[in-house]
């Protein structure tokens, strides 16, 4: 069995499961939420399952798979739950991410703290990392002016700064447009999804925000 059939099989026997039924809740040591809260959580996690055992199967990158959970968490509305069905919620994110190898952390702590505090976890996550950050650069969001934070893990003089980037707000889901810049070898998104990458060989400046209010009437 190769390592994408092994990650397609766990999917989708975790998908065949109650994953929110009483007897996973007293495991827990918590009184059951209610039958309605119960059925939507298991339809709205049967439906990630069903797009990351697609994504798997396509081949599709990292980042799609990324946008995948962010589109999941933005259905799932952190208010209309209490503190033990958010963090069961948390850990039914984590359990799938980790069958995947994948770190979500950042994207789930803004969705359980909000995006101020949310960003200062993940900021220090990422000071406490093996290899962290050497610098951070922030943009302000220009429709919510929340800072987009992008963390540099490795510079290089060498490298050109060779193309803009199309990203989406998570605090707002604006889409706004990123230079970072020369002298980048390893770089890291913050509090934002990334969207699309403009060759600057074909794109001036003018024309790239002008490609971003395109998406912006497109999507």
């Amino acid at each position: 069995m190769t390592n994408s059939e092994s990650i397609i099989t766990k999917l989708s026997d975790l998908k065949e499961n109650d994953k929110f039924s009483s007897e996973q809740w007293t495991n827990r040591g918590l009184v059951p939420s209610e039958t309605e809260i119960c059925v939507h959580l298991n339809t709205v996690f049967d439906d990630l399952l069903d797009q990351l055992i697609i994504a798997v199967q396509d081949n599709k990158s990292i980042r799609f798979t990324r946008s995948v959970f962010s589109c999941t968490l933005k259905r799932l509305n952190t208010a209309d739950f209490d503190t033990e069905e958010r963090e069961f919620i948390g850990d039914m994110f984590i359990m799938i991410s980790r069958i995947l190898s994948m770190d979500i952390s950042r994207s789930l702590n803004r969705w359980a703290y909000g995006p101020a505090l949310g960003s200062l976890i993940n900021l220090k996550l990422a000071l406490n990392r093996k290899n962290p950050p050497v610098e951070t650069l922030s943009q302000p969001c220009v429709k919510c002016s929340n800072m987009l934070e992008s963390y540099i893990l490795e510079k290089e003089e060498s490298s050109p700064g060779y193309s803009y980037e199309v990203v989406r707000c998570d605090a707002c889901d604006e889409y706004n447009l990123l230079d970072h810049g020369p002298g980048i070898k390893q770089l890291e998104f913050g509090n934002y999804q990334w969207v699309e990458r403009l060759d600057k060989k074909e794109y001036t400046k003018e024309q790239a925000e002008n490609r971003v209010e395109q998406i912006r009437f497109m999507l």
